[in-house]
């Protein structure tokens, strides 16, 4: 993102994009039961419509809202067909989400793409054209959106590219208005295509980072079909994702030899293939009951899970595809069966390169003695924490062990705060481990609570 001068080649190559795919549509949040308008797609040289006006709105689109400090949730919104090109499903998925009923928008989330309520009648143009895995999106309001201040700036541009990107094969998206100037959100001009990744929020990711455990080579078990396999998301925290493997091995038996690296999903032919995938290869463990091997999901950030033989037919290969690459992280609980965990994402706040806090969340209200559950990674599996009240000053600290150190698996870790009785009000609980060196903080997680 750079000023306005620096797009100027790029804004000029891009003024006649509007002309490849051009939709109307009717702007605002209808009432509950109002009638869904219909979307008029207009390619060059020729006139055609997504349907007539009487057509049931019956087909599934998968589109993006907003949630305050995390990455956007999809949520599927029914209209008229589409036409038949990745312009015309674009421009249906932007145009249902700009007319999306309440009813249509998840629970805690928002949609900043329909505007400022009262606005209802105003008109949108969307004009679409894909080239490679970019989708160039001319778009334009009037009256035009109005945007102010960095986190309302933030969840608009995420809806935005989203939405967009969700189309298979579309990684970016590059937006302008419909005359090509540069489309400007606040104080951000979108000079440049964005990825998901360039929006979700996080300041850490690991999209080149391959996780290896080297565990006992030859140690075998079980994957006993897909039941073994569960997930979960936002059960654990949120914006959160979890895989667990259930291997029916010898309790209090080392983790298996694994690796996982994450990969770009290229050839998606549909939806839920995703954005990228998290290759789990589990080389000594054998799938007894391999049934069908895939579990739909399609819940943010998690699409699917497939199960397969691993790479030239020896042990286990588990697929995780997810909407975007957001962190992740390893974890091994042994137990009877033992469980391999793979977490996904958790609230941007609550994450860093090697601490992730499960809870509490931030914002919460809390009283003197509370607990605080995650993962981390770190020096001899040690984990610290200290509370600071609204001035800066420590009124409290501690300190605990993980289940795992510093290797590739991370360890789980609860820990309990208690506070003094003249603490009350707005404090902030930090976590965090100590450098070896010389003792400094690493991976400091920050929430802010209030204790009543």
């Amino acid at each position: 993102m750079r000023p306005l001068g620096a797009i100027a080649l790029i804004a000029a190559s891009l003024v006649a994009v509007a002309a490849v795919a051009f939709y109307v549509v009717r702007t605002g949040t209808p009432p509950a039961g109002t009638p869904r308008p219909t979307a008029t797609a207009t390619a060059t040289g020729a006139a055609q419509t997504a349907g007539p006006a009487s057509v049931a709105p019956d087909f599934p689109l998968r589109v993006y809202f907003a949630r305050d400090g995390m990455p956007p949730v999809a949520a599927t919104v029914r209209v008229g067909p589409p036409g038949p090109r990745p312009e015309d499903r674009i421009g249906a998925r932007l145009s249902a989400a700009m007319n999306a009923r309440s009813g249509d928008v998840p629970a805690g989330a928002f949609n900043p793409l329909a505007g400022p309520p009262g606005t209802s009648g105003t008109t949108t143009s969307v004009g679409v054209r894909v080239t490679g895995d970019v989708a160039a999106v001319a778009l334009g309001r009037t009256p035009d959106w109005v945007v102010r201040g960095s986190a309302q700036e933030r969840i608009f541009i995420q809806q935005l590219v989203y939405t967009i990107t969700e189309e298979p094969g579309v990684r970016r998206a590059l937006v302008t208005k419909p005359d090509g100037s540069p489309f400007v959100v606040d104080q951000t001009v979108l000079d440049r295509p964005l990825s998901r990744e360039d929006v979700h929020g996080y300041d850490i990711g690991n999209d080149d980072t391959e996780v290896v455990n080297s565990g006992s080579e030859g140690v075998v078990a079980d994957l006993p079909g897909a039941g073994a396999v569960k997930w979960s998301v936002d059960e654990v925290a949120q914006a959160h994702a979890r895989v667990t493997l259930e291997l029916r091995s010898v309790a209090g038996a080392p983790a298996p030899q694994l690796s996982v690296r994450p990969e770009p999903v290229t050839t998606a032919r549909e939806p839920s293939d995703g954005k990228w995938r998290l290759l789990v290869d589990l080389p000594d463990v054998r799938w007894t009951d391999p049934g069908t091997g895939v579990l739909q999901v399609d819940r943010t950030p998690l699409r699917k899970v497939t199960v397969a033989p691993g790479p030239s037919g020896r042990g286990v290969r588990v697929s995780i595809h997810l909407d975007d690459l957001r962190p992740w992280r390893v974890i091994f609980v042994p137990g009877s069966p033992n469980r391999l965990l793979i977490d996904v994402g958790g609230h941007p706040q609550a994450v860093t390169q090697s601490v992730a806090v499960h809870a509490p969340v931030a914002g919460a209200e809390t009283g003197r003695q509370f607990g605080v559950t995650g993962v981390v990674r770190s020096f001899e599996a040690n984990v610290q924490w200290r509370v600071r009240d609204s001035g800066g000053a420590v009124v409290a600290r501690g300190f605990g062990t993980a289940t795992e150190g510093s290797g590739a698996v991370w360890g789980i870790y609860d820990l309990q705060v208690s506070l003094p009785p003249t603490v009350s009000g707005n404090v902030t609980l930090e976590v965090y481990w100590g450098s070896p060196r010389d003792g400094s903080d690493v991976g400091t997680v920050a929430i802010p609570l209030r204790v009543r």
